[in-house]
């Protein structure tokens, strides 16, 4: 409790003011807004009501097409009793007074799950007046959040109900974490919450400070906490409405439930309170990217209730991880049941991410599953958060996410919607245009959610277009066997415009990533931090967006099947990006050379797991200062026994991925392909091609402990900022 106080201070500057009068133009805009099918007002006076009396209010633009000798109409009926609602409206804002008709909520229950009555399983809506909605929508979302985001004080954990902030940004955000995790090859741990009744269970006051910490009003605040407190709860159903009802004062019921305008985005202002009490303890984890200049800060990230947490280190066992994962849910729990809140455990799951080297010595994603138990309350042991087996999914924001980065279970799910629409198509009656907008309206936003954060595999895609395509043909008036290059291209160059899903998939992935690497979001830190971390692991030459040839002995999902795409469809991504210079003339990148052999992707990994752990990218950094011969520190001189490495000669400045030690037959490997690619023996060492000058960046990304100073001398220096030291060159007899 002490924690949360601490940090319900004003966040906003002491020049902004935080009155928020009505404006009767903007509340005109906000009812022309609302759709007239919202389900308010308990009274009778529905939102059509409001509509019809808007009718005869005279715009701005109206007024200003007036002649000066023509004056307004006199005021019609409509408009002199819409001007008297919000003058009412104004007053109670003014004295703090409720109207009785505010008092009066209706409660309805939606089932969850069809049959299934129980009332821990039922949806709890409530029905609220119009002109009370209007009130709330005014004062939260034009007059808190506005003014926070305009002052930058809300944090950037939170991204439910924001501008620019979508659910699927936040779920591919949580894909890209992963791939993170999977290149860098730390130890982690991911666990995603869930808050029980978020909306019901949170205590009124504790909202209202949370708000006025961010810029509301004083009077909106003191209304909503007297109005709330005064609420008469009827339950409707299909017979109708109960007489009895409900207060606050029989049962004191917490927060402000599901259906006002603006419970979301208070408990947007009441989370911002929750992260920060939450850091006061618990610091983010840093992870950087190789050059050290690029910061992505893991620790947790929410969209209004649904949080994903993280926990990790560089050499953590599982023991460890759940040990630190257990700290840090009973303080984030600790923090929920503070503010009035509770975890919801059924809902709760943790995905761990440890390693084991498999036969070659080549880090795994250990699919062994423990038997941990996370329990997000000390006292009660019974209620624990499971563990995922690793290709079990999740659900998150929308999608399914999986350790092993396994598209099967979100597969499962698109698939169940492509039947449900399929046979909704079959067995609906309906006209060609209809059929058309059920498809660009329903049918593709409902399968295509998911495909700027999953790879789903081209034969998947096309499956679904086997199952759904021709039906959708015949209900929009088309031959079902038309050649699908003429249903599939737009209707600008005379196609039917259906969309090819591959090619949706990846138009989508390449939207999200080019809107945030542009504009520079956390998001698009994340991108460029995975593209600088994949280019380290691929050892190419170019720009890794730019020069899409295969990689697959990169352990990554994501960014591979958009390069995959991109390869395919002949795009290139050419922007000024970071990349290994090349040291010397004539100098050679050993990936790009391997990959010209056409070596299997088993062959592929081995030798790359080599090269990683030597940290070392191009030929020079291999080869002896004369650019002659190959250094024998890179090489398997004597059986079993792996190669002493450059660590005495030089080392690399970039911060690499961490690597286990090649087992003796990779070393074998690496060390005949190298010698017959450059040498053209398996036991050579002297170049075929020698290497050239070097170039300026040379030591750019490596510091070299020995440089020749003149032809007489050597200058050494064991670490950059350690003192030079000279010595003079010597003959060996």
């Amino acid at each position: 409790m002490q924690a949360l106080l601490s940090n319900m201070c004003d966040k906003m500057k002491l020049n902004i003011d935080k009155e928020h009068p009505l404006i009767y133009e903007e509340l005109q805009n906000g009812i022309k807004k609302w759709p007239e099918k919202t389900t308010t007002s308990p009274s009778g006076r529905h939102l059509g009501i409001y509509k019809s009396l808007q009718w005869h209010v005279l715009t701005k633009e109206a007024l200003e097409a007036l002649s000066p000798t023509q004056s307004a109409a006199p005021l019609k009926q409509g408009r002199d009793v819409l001007f008297l609602i919000f003058d009412i409206m104004s007053l109670a804002l003014l004295h703090t007074y409720t109207l009785n008709r505010w008092k009066m909520m209706w409660t309805l229950f939606i089932e969850k799950e069809l049959g299934n009555l129980d009332l821990n399983r039922l949806r709890c809506i409530m029905i609220f007046e119009a002109d009370w909605q209007l009130i709330l929508k005014w004062h939260s979302s034009y007059g808190f959040l506005p003014k926070s985001e305009s002052a930058n004080v809300l944090t950037t954990a939170q991204g439910g109900g924001r501008k620019g902030r979508s659910a699927i940004d936040q779920s591919t955000q949580q894909v890209i974490k992963m791939e993170l995790i999977k290149l860098n090859q730390r130890s982690a741990l991911d666990m995603f919450l869930d808050a029980r009744w978020c909306f019901d269970l949170m205590v009124e006051a504790c909202h209202n400070m949370a708000c006025r910490r961010h810029g509301a009003a004083d009077d909106y605040l003191h209304l909503h906490a007297q109005t709330h407190h005064s609420m008469k709860y009827y339950v409707r159903h299909k017979f109708g409405v109960l007489e009895d009802y409900n207060t606050f004062d029989q049962h004191p019921w917490h927060g402000a439930g599901q259906g006002t305008a603006d419970a979301a985005l208070r408990y947007i202002m009441l989370s911002d309170s929750l992260i920060d009490a939450y850091h006061t303890k618990i610091q983010p984890w840093a992870i950087k990217d190789l050059t050290l200049t690029l910061t992505v800060f893991k620790s947790m990230k929410a969209f209004i209730d649904d949080v994903a947490m993280l926990t990790g280190g560089d050499h953590l066992s599982f023991e460890q991880l759940t040990q630190q994962a257990k700290t840090q849910l009973q303080w984030w729990n600790n923090l929920i049941r503070a503010s009035g809140g509770a975890l919801n455990p059924t809902k709760c799951c943790c995905a761990p991410y440890t390693w084991t080297p498999d036969t070659a010595g080549i880090l795994r994603l250990d699919t062994t599953v423990n038997d941990a138990v996370i329990a997000p309350c000390p006292n009660q042991l019974q209620q624990t958060i499971p563990v995922l087996k690793p290709n079990k999914g999740t659900r998150y924001l929308g999608i399914y996410v999986t350790c092993t980065c396994n598209t099967k279970p979100m597969q499962d799910q698109i698939w169940q919607k492509a039947l449900l629409y399929t046979k909704a198509f079959q067995r609906t009656h309906m006209s060609r245009r209809e059929a058309g907008v059920l498809y660009h309206l329903c049918f593709l936003p409902a399968l295509t959610y998911s495909f700027p954060a999953m790879g789903l595999p081209a034969t998947f895609l096309e499956r679904i277009h086997k199952l759904s395509t021709s039906t959708i043909l015949n209900k929009m008036g088309y031959h079902r066997n038309l050649p699908r290059s003429f249903v599939f291209a737009p209707r600008h160059m005379g196609g039917i415009g259906l969309r090819n899903l591959i090619h949706e998939q990846s138009a989508q992935q390449m939207i999200i990533l080019l809107r945030h690497m542009h504009a520079h979001t956390p998001l698009g830190l994340a991108m460029e931090t995975l593209v600088r971390t994949y280019q380290l692991w691929a050892g190419l030459c170019n720009y890794v967006l730019s020069d899409t040839q295969p990689c697959p002995w990169v352990p990554s999902q994501w960014l591979s099947f958009l390069r995959q795409s991109m390869h395919a469809n002949r795009i290139q991504i050419s922007y000024n990006s970071w990349n290994i210079p090349p040291l010397r003339v004539h100098n050679r990148f050993i990936m790009e050379d391997f990959n010209a052999q056409d070596f299997p992707r088993s062959k592929m990994e081995r030798s790359n797991a080599c090269r990683m752990y030597l940290q070392v990218t191009t030929l020079s950094e291999i080869t002896d200062h004369t650019g002659l011969e190959l250094l024998p520190q890179i090489l398997m001189l004597k059986p079993h026994e792996p190669p002493k490495g450059l660590t005495n000669i030089s080392y690399s400045t970039l911060q690499w991925p961490r690597v286990h030690c090649p087992s003796t037959s990779c070393w074998r490997l690496w060390t005949s392909t190298v010698c017959t690619l450059y040498t053209g023996s398996a036991k050579g060492i002297c170049l075929t091609q020698p290497l050239g000058w070097w170039f300026a960046t040379y030591d750019k990304y490596r510091f070299w402990h020995w440089r020749m100073l003149d032809t007489d001398h050597l200058v050494y220096q064991n670490h950059p900022s350690a003192p030079t030291r000279v010595a003079l060159t010597t003959m060996c007899r």
